[in-house]
């Protein structure tokens, strides 16, 4: 396998572990926030912008039969139309 190949494969892993691990803080700030907590006590454990729990807990409340993943892609749309 060439270096390029090979890098492009190394590259779609590391992609993949952050977002796996983007989803598990996702489930974490579902259960902390189903324990009561606000978004500035979940941002501030977690050590994530508030404006992004705000944003996800959000999508959660609009749509609770969603998985993490999904709620990683509608939050990350809204981010990214924010910018624009």
């Amino acid at each position: 396998m060439c270096k390029a190949v090979a890098d492009m494969i190394e590259d779609g892993r590391i992609e993949g572990r952050k977002e796996g691990r983007r989803e598990g803080i996702l489930s974490a700030f579902r259960r902390m926030s189903a324990k009561g907590m606000s978004a500035s006590e979940i941002a501030d454990m977690l050590n994530e912008p508030v404006d992004f729990v705000e944003k996800v807990l959000a999508v959660n409340q609009l749509h609770p039969n969603w998985g993490d993943g999904r709620i990683l892609k509608k939050v990350s749309r809204k981010q990214q139309s924010e910018k624009e």
